[in-house]
């Protein structure tokens, strides 16, 4: 599947493992999980038992979904390489590992949560073009 024109990217954290079923934890001998006020630090991984999950979606079109390991470069470039049409725009948060989105070919907007920026009017039109609400709602309800 290939996606074109306006595509959102964005990932999420799954919580991976037996939490809820202190049986099958108790049958592999281990110590069940505790709740804390606080998550280790750090992004999840597949080793972590966090797993990243990864996606893409195209406004008004199709979903691609991937559980990844990590979620570097390296690992998400190949996947939107091979789903994401070059010169496609795509919109992200600003997270760094979509900094080379236009060294790749694409077309980049984001916008910064750290900032307070959940969506962003850049033509003055009224209407919110860049956000990724759309994918985030999406990969969480997913995860």
């Amino acid at each position: 599947m290939i996606l074109s024109n306006e595509v959102e990217c964005d990932e999420a954290y799954v919580v991976a493992g037996h939490k809820g079923q202190p049986e099958v934890v108790k049958s592999k001998e281990r110590t069940g999980r505790r709740r804390r006020l606080q998550g280790k630090a750090g992004r999840g991984t597949l080793e972590k038992e966090r797993p990243p999950v990864f996606g893409m979606m195209q406004r008004g079109g199709q979903v691609v979904i991937n559980l990844i390991a990590n979620v570097k470069q390296k690992t998400i470039e190949p996947l939107i390489k091979d789903t994401i049409m070059p010169g496609t725009r795509i919109f992200t948060d600003e997270y760094s590992i979509y900094a080379r989105l236009h060294v790749w070919g694409y077309a980049h907007k984001s916008v910064n949560h750290g900032r307070g920026e959940f969506a962003r009017d850049d033509d003055g039109d009224g209407l919110c073009e860049v956000h990724v609400n759309t994918m985030e709602g999406f990969v969480r309800s997913v995860g």
